[in-house]
């Protein structure tokens, strides 16, 4: 008998069920003729329970026959064996409520006959791009099994006479559709990423990918012949992975640019308005472990900004570098996540911006996300602040890394402060210059001495401008470099007396002018200190302490850092001098004759062995040493009998807590400073301002302090809005917590939970699936190998629409597998009827579901 689809059916997965709940009269048809493009005849009828959960309806299955070839169980999709439709009834419930079953949206979701075209199992990086032009969508893979990029070229419509494409006579072998026409694009190596775009200005899209072990590669697409023209890129540390390669503007001209994440640093190649890529731009990465890269607009502000992921600390960030006016990336902003299988940046509404799709792993929720900005939130929504990452490129071990050293200072004379850094591994500083429109560069890096361990900024020739010292152990070096025409001169050495070990600037004579006072290894042994200061000519010569060219100082340990500061409060730098071994600081005073003096500790209160990360020498209502001392700070001074005296203290209760540095600056721009506590124990900054009665220092903000391996902290306007801003130096990375400024964070609208308990959801992909205007969401679940489609409203978020299996069997790779299989899915028109369709890839197959239009199918005479 002949049949046409009745209302409210639709083609939706691979089993022709029929509620037994429907109204409709079909239970007793025994055998139809379908109208798809290809007959069926039933070999066999059989009633089931209905798999979808909770439902009581039960389900008919058949068994087909197309042709002259039997379609019998077994390994459905590699073989053909069985073509399987599902047809689902909704019936309407009273007050219109979801039924527990079928979803009632379901009914406006649908596809018709599934389309299969084979390639092969190592098949992988699923795109969708009109590569020719032609005004339809092809689809884009790699094939490492043959060492090619299959294009699968949409045909306009269906050839005369389809080409034999069956060649070992295998009967149960499944022809692929007509729709694509398979060409090759070899390559000659094996391929971990690919992306489209047009990469030299021609409009037409070329390919870049990236290939084992470091290599980029562009190939740009020819009028006619061969894809012969290519340029190649060597990449240094990098791990070939497809989340390290993506695509887009991100200097606002219009032109595509290329962004390949590796080790330590992010390369981006910039292609000009004339269509040439020029030499890589280098990002310092914060963390060694990027990936997931994207490029895309999440800030709504019509600019396209780079986001990717990175795990540190065991904590799942997601991270991204916003694009400025004046099309340049910014520094880090890092949110962190829950833990997630997925996270996709998707366009999901009509507004300007994309949004965040994160699949949780503790509860398969699927969360949608976005971007809020301080400017757009206000009263009891004021959105709280946040800390901007710059990272420092290559990673040291944790010990390395305590050797790095951070000064601040105007180096280039614009009155602006910059930020300069050590890298003790590649023998380099590097700077970040405050932009003029505030806030830091993202640093460029300039040759050193090797090993730079200490770093102080600050005139000490008397000449404008400040210069930088810098101190090498290995290179048993103090020198002295200048800021000449935006670069960085070479370190020039300067003359010292035995082995210099560190260095710090202070006016030892009040004429307000810096001497560089250094540490060294005494010819004679153990350690002394020694000072220098610009004389005639410019030339350093020695400057005494009083009477005395050096001091020894008695040391138990081996020295580390020395510290300026006024510990007695008398108008005179002194010098606090740190010492491994959990030895305490020796603290050398400044005597009236200029001499210097080790202060005897003498019982009362001492500093112990403190770090210098955990001192802050700066303002507060006089100028003011701090001290971290777990679960408190204080605010000390020195007394005549060598003990310290506590002016005050600021305590936290939380068991957790663990303060490990402390510094006090303006926050909220009202008259007089706050204190902040770094808390590595709950990771908290915590701020602290004056109130009540007594006014004392009380719990007002925190701040999360995320990731960072807290070491030391500097204050300094470092945005140009003439109020300080806190620095804190951690490993490969500092952060800067910009006063004044409410930083973006990432708020969730909507949120969904899969209604199978034992569903394992891996990936999403985003399109308008039903043609309604509305962008809905396809979930993979990697344990059942099936798909949720959800659909997502601003009145109602995400609401359950239709779900079905892709295939029966277990994964083809093995019962113990953990591949996830269908492993990349794509939405997009491959059809040519302006109506997105679902495209997967499945183990061998890509399997197109092309969207159904609603309408009813004409019925054969």
């Amino acid at each position: 008998m002949g049949f046409a689809w009745p209302r409210g059916f639709r083609w939706s997965g691979r089993l022709v069920r029929v509620s037994a709940c429907s109204t409709t009269s079909l239970r007793s048809s025994r055998a139809w003729t379908l109208a798809a493009p290809r007959p069926f005849a039933v070999l066999s009828d059989t009633w089931n329970d209905c798999s979808t959960n909770g439902c009581s309806c039960s389900v008919r299955k058949f068994e087909f026959m197309t042709g002259s070839k039997t379609m019998r169980n077994g390994n459905h999709l590699t073989s053909g064996l069985l073509i399987v439709v599902v047809i689902t009834a909704n019936a309407a419930t009273a007050g219109g409520q979801e039924i527990r079953g079928p979803s009632p949206l379901g009914q406006h979701f649908g596809f018709l006959p599934l389309e299969i075209f084979k390639l092969e199992k190592r098949s992988a990086n699923l795109l969708a791009e009109d590569l020719d032009r032609d005004g339809l969508v092809d689809l884009v893979l790699i094939d490492n099994s043959h060492s090619r990029i299959d294009f699968l070229r949409q045909r306009k419509r269906k050839p005369g006479k389809a080409a034999a494409e069956i060649a070992d006579g295998d009967v149960n072998q499944v022809k692929n559709d007509w729709r694509f026409e398979h060409k090759k694009i070899s390559v000659d190596k094996q391929l971990a990423a690919l992306v489209i775009a047009d990469f030299n200005a021609d409009d037409r899209p070329d390919l870049a990918y990236l290939a084992i072990p470091n290599r980029l590669i562009v190939r740009f697409q020819p009028k006619m012949g061969e894809w012969s023209e290519r340029v190649e890129f060597r990449i240094p540390d990098l791990t070939p992975a497809r989340g390290n390669l993506a695509t887009g503007d991100l200097d606002g001209n219009g032109q595509a640019d290329i962004v390949v994440l590796a080790k330590n640093e992010t390369f981006i190649f910039f292609q000009s308005k004339q269509g040439k890529l020029d030499t890589p731009r280098l990002l310092m990465n914060t963390s060694p472990q990027l990936g997931l890269a994207s490029v895309g607009d999440i800030n709504g502000d019509g600019r396209q900004d780079l986001c990717y992921a990175t795990v540190v600390a065991q904590k799942r960030l997601f991270c991204t570098r916003l694009q400025d006016k004046g099309g340049q990336l910014g520094p880090e902003i890092q949110f962190e996540l829950p833990t997630h299988r997925d996270v996709r940046l998707q366009n999901l509404d009509a507004d300007r911006g994309q949004e965040l799709v994160v699949v949780e792993s503790a509860t398969n929720r699927v969360k949608l996300m976005r971007m809020r900005s301080g400017e757009k939130a206000g009263g009891a929504n004021r959105i709280k602040q946040r800390l901007i990452q710059y990272g420092f490129g290559r990673q040291g071990a944790p010990r390395t890394e305590q050797l790095r050293d951070v000064a601040i200072g105007d180096l280039d004379g614009d009155g602006r402060i910059d930020v300069v850094v050590s890298d003790p591994t590649s023998a380099r500083v590097i700077v970040f210059r405050q932009r003029p429109t505030g806030g830091l560069d993202l640093g460029t890096a300039f040759p050193g001495l090797e090993e730079t361990r200490h770093l102080r900024v600050g005139n000490v020739d008397g000449i404008d401008g400040n210069e930088v010292i810098a101190v090498s152990v290995k290179e048993k070096t103090l020198g002295l470099s200048r800021m000449v025409d935006g670069r960085l001169e070479f370190p020039e050495p300067l003359p010292v007396t035995g082995l210099p070990v560190a260095c710090e600037l202070l006016d030892l004579d009040g004429d307000k002018r810096l001497e560089i006072v250094y540490m060294a290894k005494s010819p004679k042994g153990g350690h002394m200190l020694a000072a220098l200061a610009s004389g005639e000519k410019g030339r350093f010569v020695p400057r005494p302490f009083g009477k005395q060219a050096q001091v020894p100082v008695p040391l138990k340990g081996e020295p580390r850092a020395l510290l300026s500061l006024d510990a007695n409060r008398d108008g005179r730098a002194d010098l606090l001098v740190f010492q491994d071994l959990e030895q305490a600081p020796v603290l050398m005073a400044t005597q009236a004759d200029g001499s210097l003096k080790a202060v005897a500790a003498t019982g009362g209160i001492q500093l112990g062995d403190v770090k210098p990360g955990q001192l802050f020498v700066g303002q507060l209502d006089v100028r003011s040493v701090l001290v971290a001392q777990e679960k408190f700070a204080r605010n000390v001074v020195l007394t005549k009998t060598g003990t310290w005296r506590v002016i005050d203290q600021y305590n936290v209760t939380e068991s957790n807590a663990k303060i490990v540095g402390v510094a006090a600056l303006d926050l909220d721009g009202a008259a007089g400073k706050e204190v902040v506590l770094v808390d590595t124990g709950v990771r908290r900054l915590r701020m602290m301002r004056r109130g009540g009665a007594g006014k004392l220092f009380q719990p007002w903000r925190e701040v999360e302090l995320g990731t960072l391996a807290y070491r030391a902290n500097r204050i300094a306007d470092l945005d140009g809005d003439r109020r300080d801003d806190l620095l804190l130096v951690g490993n490969g990375k500092f952060a800067v917590l910009y006063t004044g400024r409410q930083g973006p964070r990432l708020e969730e609208f909507a949120s969904y939970e899969p209604r199978r308990q034992k569903a394992v959801f891996a990936t999403t992909v985003s399109g308008d699936l039903n043609r309604d205007g509305r962008i809905d969401i396809a979930v993979i679940d990697r344990r059942a190998h099936r798909i949720s489609l959800l659909d997502h409203s601003a009145s109602h978020g995400l609401r359950h629409a239709l779900d079905f299996r892709v295939f029966e069997q277990k994964s083809f790779r093995g019962a113990n597998a953990s591949g996830t299989e269908p492993r990349e899915a794509v939405v997009s028109d491959v059809t040519g009827d302006d109506r997105p369709d679902l495209i997967l890839l499945v183990h061998d197959r890509v399997l197109v579901y092309p969207q159904d239009s609603g309408e009813p199918a004409a019925v054969k005479p």
